[in-house]
């Protein structure tokens, strides 16, 4: 019961910290525009949907009446997720900024491995699995896979950063291919979550959508490209996934 307890209490306070930390609104950043890796506004709804995921897997877990394996296998990397997303947009809202960095990359690490850690053949928790566990870590991970590299250009332009002597827009191209890479990755480890590309597609459709309108061409064409590559790649993953039990047989 503890272990159910603290998960709900985070997954709560995870999902009512943006309300209580933002009431005012998100702050752009001194009036200066994004940078070009931001995706456009619309997409930042994901995050009702990830908090809402969130507190429903943790409710269904505490309602539960035992403690699933798939609970102790994940509590930890879950619990961590939920309490780290509440000190990211604390940084966020009172500063140091620059702590959102390693905060989100720690998140990022955090719901990779739970993620991967999900396995929809414990017999006792499939239905946790399949309709909660992985949709929520699929769309965690997705995202948090794109953001950090958002994230980390905001910042890195606020302090003055010279990003290895690449421009602004340069720099959005290799990050966003080194996104797209790390994206592949994650599918093919995680048998082709479909969450998790839904998410990297969004994410990348998104700043696609907010480049072209800087008309920024080639940023919107690797943008998209990357979207139809994780797209690609996912559904090779899980055509792959799906001939593993013959295979073994």
């Amino acid at each position: 019961m503890p272990l159910k307890i603290i998960l709900l209490v985070l997954a709560l306070t995870q999902a009512g910290a943006p309300l209580l930390l933002f009431f005012d609104g998100f702050d752009k950043g001194a009036g200066r525009p994004p940078t070009p890796i931001v995706p456009a506004n619309y997409a930042f709804t994901i995050w009702g949907i990830i908090y809402g995921l969130g507190v429903v897997y943790s409710g269904a877990q505490f309602f539960s009446t035992r403690v699933s394996p798939l609970l102790q296998r994940i509590f930890l990397p879950a619990s961590c997720l939920f309490l780290l997303s509440t000190v990211w947009l604390l940084f966020a809202r009172f500063g140091p900024f620059w702590g959102t960095v390693p905060t989100i990359l720690a998140m990022l690490g955090l719901a990779v491995y739970a993620l991967l850690a999900v396995s929809p053949d414990d017999d006792e928790s499939r239905a946790f699995a399949d309709w909660l566990a992985l949709p929520l870590f699929g769309l965690y991970a997705g995202w948090l896979t794109i953001a950090v590299f958002a994230n980390f250009t905001e910042i890195a332009v606020d302090l003055g950063f010279p990003f290895w002597g690449l421009s602004l827009p340069a720099w959005t191209m290799l990050a966003l291919a080194t996104g797209t890479v790390l994206a592949a990755c994650v599918a093919s480890a995680s048998r082709g979550n479909a969450s998790y590309a839904a998410a990297i597609v969004w994410a990348l459709i998104a700043i696609a959508v907010a480049n072209s309108r800087e008309c920024r061409w080639t940023i919107v064409t690797v943008s998209l490209v990357g979207a139809a590559i994780v797209t690609g790649w996912t559904y090779a993953a899980r055509r792959r996934a799906a001939r593993l039990p013959a295979a073994a047989a």
